[in-house]
């Protein structure tokens, strides 16, 4: 944020950020534990964990208009942001402060920068913090006008850009999502003219369009083989995960409909009369912690999909009886919905025995990882492995090395001798040549740098100590010294 090109430049007339960037906002990550923690995490979470080399992200805003969103977490200018808000927000009035707090000081996003986040493990805590989120945003209401109030209650011009006025507009559109397509169904079903699995169809493909879109993307990455080989867990991914999504959101359609209604009507009662309660706000960890998730609790929070399920059935019933016919298994999805959402939040078995064929797909990694540093770390390369090598398009071995990757091809040895691929002489006539070529190395110090020609030995320019790659590196050799020390009693 200190970078001279992202340096904020501040409108003294606009009152707002017009250039740089008084925010800079990273890619917010799923922690690993929270993605697997129950089946409805399995599903809505993703994959979890970090992985920068292949997850690699663009955004809309920030690739077309240079700007990103703000969502909370991120590093800011904190003087900057004191001259800016100080006295154009009336106090006790905004709930969902991150959207707002972006558009006036100007959010960059910098997705090669991660943060982890948790992930709600039961429906009940998803929905409730959906619904806070939804009242957050319908606060921003009096932000869409050209004018607003200040701090003293004054009204004065609103600041915000075009951009930042669409993207309060967009969230808006989002809660109402839920509430319309609930309607489509319900009135295609009973008053609205042509058959209804017309008007079904409509919303499904609205809902389902990711499954399009994933579909697409299969079929461009010429993907036509399952994941399986390649993914060791219970996550849903590729054509499933959108799949799965759009299956469970139409179950819950209802109850999400009435969240979304319930939200927004207390957020507009509170804003233009009561004018009380703006700031309530419950975490989705809090949540989780006061909400029992039993059958019967699950029931009595979603009654309304129950209500709403028989309504529906008996309206079209009464209307036609094709539409009646079309409505009982929409309505009988509906009516179990309490029951799906209990079985789906509930906690996952973590205690789980490899499989015969997971223990395989185990074992071949290992084997062709092994095969790498046999086939590379050898002695054009003075026995240190080579960072990577690139088969397609063809590139060749990159003749580079760093710490971590030197640590890696040390309990790579170890690993290789409990597997049965080597002696212990050939351990032995590893490690020690390796070993030789490490003391050769140019060093700060006692620290190794961060990176070598893997066939000069020369240090590659700049000259630097990485503290992780160091620390990566201690790690490895302690795990040697005591896996030897294994091998000696």
């Amino acid at each position: 944020i200190s970078h001279p090109l992202n340096r904020a430049r501040y409108d003294e007339n606009k009152r707002i950020v017009t250039g740089g960037f008084g925010l800079i906002q990273p890619k917010i990550g799923i922690d690993i534990e929270s993605a697997n923690t129950s089946k409805f995490t399995r599903i809505f979470a993703g994959q979890g964990g970090v992985d920068p080399y292949t997850t690699a992200s663009s955004d809309v805003y920030q690739d077309l208009f240079s700007e990103g969103s703000f969502t909370g977490k991120g590093i800011y200018d904190v003087q900057l942001f004191n001259r800016v808000l100080m006295d154009e927000v009336p106090d006790n009035s905004i709930l969902s402060h991150d959207l707002l707090e972006g558009s006036y000081i100007r959010a960059g996003l910098a997705t090669d920068i991660e943060l982890i986040d948790g992930y709600p493990s039961k429906y009940s805590s998803y929905i409730m913090r959906s619904h806070r989120w939804a009242r957050g945003d319908w606060q921003l209401l009096p932000w869409l006008g050209g004018s607003v109030k200040n701090r003293q209650g004054e009204k004065i011009k609103n600041p915000l850009s075009t951009l930042s006025k669409w993207k309060i507009l967009d969230n808006l559109r989002r809660s109402i999502l839920p509430i319309s397509e609930l309607l489509i169904i319900i009135l295609g079903l009973t008053i609205l003219p042509g058959n209804g699995l017309y008007w079904v169809a409509i919303t499904l493909f609205s809902m389902g369009f990711p499954i399009l879109l994933e579909f697409m993307n299969f079929l461009i990455s010429k993907n036509y083989k399952t994941l399986r080989e390649n993914v060791n867990s219970k996550i849903v991914y590729g054509i499933k995960e959108p799949l799965y999504q759009t299956c469970i959101l139409f179950v819950f359609l209802p109850h999400r409909a009435y969240m979304m209604l319930d939200a927004i009507i207390r957020t507009l009662y509170r804003i233009f009369v009561s004018k009380k309660n703006l700031l309530e706000w419950v975490t989705a960890a809090d949540v989780e912690k006061t909400l029992t998730n039993d059958l019967k609790s699950s029931i009595r929070r979603m009654i309304v999909s129950v209500v709403i399920a028989v309504l529906t059935i008996v309206l079209a019933l009464y209307s036609n009886v094709i539409n009646g016919l079309l409505a009982i298994p929409i309505g009988f999805l509906w009516l179990i919905s309490p029951v799906i959402a209990h079985n789906l939040s509930r906690k996952v078995d973590r205690e789980e025995e490899l499989g015969d064929e997971d223990r395989r797909v185990l074992r071949r990694i290992a084997r062709k990882t092994w095969s790498y540093y046999e086939d590379f770390a050898s002695q054009g390369d003075n026995y240190l492995p080579p960072d990577n090598f690139q088969e397609e398009p063809d590139n060749g071995i990159a003749h580079r090395t760093s710490p971590t990757n030197i640590g890696f091809l040390l309990i790579s040895i170890l690993s290789a001798k409990d597997f049965g691929y080597i002696s212990t002489i050939d351990l032995i006539d590893y490690l020690k040549k390796t070993l030789t070529t490490i003391e050769r190395l140019e060093t700060w110090k006692g620290h190794l740098f961060n990176w070598y020609n893997t066939q000069t030995l020369d240090v590659l320019r700049p000259l630097y100590i990485s503290t992780v790659d160091s620390g990566n590196y201690i790690g490895y050799l302690i795990t040697l010294k005591e896996g030897l020390k294994e091998l000696l009693f």
